[in-house]
Parts: structure tokens; C-alpha cells; sequence
């Protein structure tokens, strides 16, 4: 099993991703809309790896809000 770290975006963005992924597919070009059945959903990956420490996530999230 992988982890993630990933920060999702408001409505707003994530319908403008999805059109500028609808306008590839439409020209052909495969982006994230096709894959896993369309249940992607746009955001931005920090950090992926096999495991996290939650502690230590947590200890270098802290202050961040």
C-alpha cells in the first residue's frame, strides 16, 4: 500500500482542471479524466512513499494553519 500526502483544491479550481482535462481528451490527448473511471480528483501530491510515520507528519504539519 502506498501513502500520500496531497492538498485538494476548492470547487472553483477543481471544475477548471476538470475542463482543461476534458478539452485533451477531446483532442485526443489522454490526461487524468480517463483514468480510474473518471473518479480522479485534481489535487497537488506533496509526498508519496510506502509508509508515513504518523507522528512525524503530524510534528512537521504542526503550525502550518
Amino acid at each position: 500500500m502506498v501513502a500520500a500526502l496531497e492538498l485538494y483544491l476548492d470547487t472553483d479550481a477543481t471544475r477548471r482542471i476538470r475542463v482543461l482535462w476534458d478539452a485533451l481528451e477531446s483532442e485526443g490527448v489522454q490526461s487524468m479524466r480517463s483514468l480510474l473511471e473518471q473518479r480522479h480528483r485534481p489535487h497537488v501530491s506533496l509526498a508519496v512513499a510506502p509508509r508515513f510515520d504518523p507522528e512525524r507528519v503530524g510534528a512537521a504539519l504542526r503550525g502550518m494553519v
